[in-house]
């Protein structure tokens, strides 16, 4: 499975931001609804626990494609997981998320 974060500019925003995730099997790159989305946010910190942001999925009228309200209090890279339970399998993924 292919997910891919759309964020509206070259990164996400520090602060309160919306961003899409879509979801496209190897096969024919359509895309496909995955039921059930989990999405995570986390920053490594040296000498520290990670800094965690808000993720919020919701469905869209668009099989496949999610709407993300995010909440990252920091710029930089963030590690982003998704997770996904449905029709097409279960599965999970981490990313990097730029943050400006």
């Amino acid at each position: 499975m292919n997910v891919v974060l759309l964020a509206s500019g070259d990164a996400l925003k520090s602060g309160k931001d919306t961003a899409y995730l879509e979801f496209r099997p190897g096969s024919d790159q359509r895309l496909t609804d995955v039921g059930t989305v989990k999405v995570s946010a986390t920053m490594p910190m040296q000498g520290m626990a990670p800094m965690m942001g808000s993720m919020f999925v919701h469905k869209t009228e668009t099989a496949g494609r999610y709407l993300i309200d995010t909440d990252l209090g920091m710029i930089g890279t963030w590690q982003i997981g998704v997770e996904w339970d449905g029709p097409a399998g279960t599965g999970k993924v981490m990313m990097p998320g730029n943050v400006q």
